[in-house]
């Protein structure tokens, strides 16, 4: 799990202050430095998609997300029940810790310019259709954060933007 920009400020604070100093050939510097720059950037999952725009207040308020690009709610432990409503165009991340529990169906897809996949059918009497070059994903939820569809009462909670398919003969 990535640090977060608290925990790298307090690493590189302790390791200026611990006056760390390996004299081999005159490295220390470098020692400090390589340090000092795996605090600040963390592991490469730091870089995964963390979102954009932050949505938390507006999902604990349970106000309806109008997505206009790459949008984040990160949650702080628990479970955090949704009532609103999530739309528009956008990567929606779950990041965090908790549960995300999404009690009303939302509709929203990737930006056009995102959107790649192909179907494609072949096969004459035996067709087989499958999907070339898929989208990336349009839902990321971060290691320790869930999402839950749906309350466990119903059919509520569902993501999708469906596209009516040609029906098959």
């Amino acid at each position: 799990m990535a640090a977060t920009n608290t925990e790298r400020e307090n690493v590189i604070a302790n390791i200026l202050r611990s006056g760390v100093r390996v004299q081999r050939g005159g490295c220390w510097f470098s020692v400090v430095v390589t340090a000092i720059l795996l605090a600040v950037l963390g592991s490469p999952g730091a870089f995964a998609q963390s979102g954009g725009r932050d949505v938390t207040a507006d999902v604990l308020a349970n106000r309806d997300v109008t997505l206009s690009g790459d949008t984040v709610v990160r949650l702080t432990g628990g479970v955090t029940t949704y009532t609103g409503v999530i739309s528009g165009e956008g990567v929606f991340t779950v990041g965090g810790t908790g549960t995300l529990v999404l009690v009303k169906d939302s509709d929203f897809t990737l930006p056009a310019e995102r959107r790649r996949q192909k179907v494609v059918t072949v096969g004459g009497n035996h067709p087989v259709t499958t999907i070339e070059n898929p989208d990336p994903p349009a839902v990321i939820v971060q290691r320790g954060a869930t999402l839950q569809y749906g309350s466990g009462s119903g059919g509520d909670g569902v993501i999708g933007h469906f596209v009516q398919r040609p029906r098959f003969r």
